[in-house]
């Protein structure tokens, strides 16, 4: 539905060239090429030119990110690894209760703690029913999960209706 989605939007928009920010690196959607980066496969670079006009590229999160701020070679070696942990501990906690939101330090201080909810969070209808707790992920400098809290309630996000906004109780420190 993703690609039939972009294909439709895109026809609709007046886009030079379209970039897909994507880790995913599923044998029906990329190809392995020799370097650490994957490609689309040819025939969705095909089917996307011939439906809408305009080329595609795909890129990962991690390369976006360093060709969109001149990252030095640390910092962008910081981010794969940050990314990776991200990945792996949203396939490790996908059908278990607890859901992990990622936070920078203000948002962190300001809405997780600040507010007990977290905002915008996109969740599959169906495992709302089994979700009972919320954790976070705090990045850089911190780079661990920290806290957690009971989820009191799962509400349509205000900033945008496609997405939730998970309400919480008493924020306790995971240490």
């Amino acid at each position: 539905m993703f690609w039939l989605d972009i294909i439709e939007f895109v026809k609709e928009k007046k886009f030079s060239n379209v970039v897909i920010i994507s880790d995913d690196k599923k044998s029906d959607w990329c190809t392995r090429s020799g370097t650490s980066e994957s490609e689309l496969l040819p025939e969705l670079k095909v089917e996307f030119l011939k439906e809408t006009g305009i080329p595609v590229i795909r890129k990962s999160s991690s390369l976006f990110i360093k060709d969109i701020l001149s990252l030095s070679e640390d910092e962008q070696k910081g981010i794969e690894k940050e990314i990776d942990e991200i990945e792996k501990i949203k396939s490790e906690i996908e059908y278990q209760d607890t859901i992990i939101v990622r936070a920078r330090k203000n948002g962190f201080k300001k809405v997780f703690i600040g507010e007990n909810s977290w905002y915008s969070v996109r969740i599959n209808e169906d495992r709302i029913p089994f979700l009972r707790y919320i954790a976070v992920y705090q990045t850089t400098p911190v780079k661990k999960i920290t806290h957690y809290a009971e989820i009191k309630d799962i509400i349509i996000s205000p900033e945008d209706s496609s997405k939730k906004k998970i309400l919480f109780g008493c924020v306790k420190n995971f240490v």
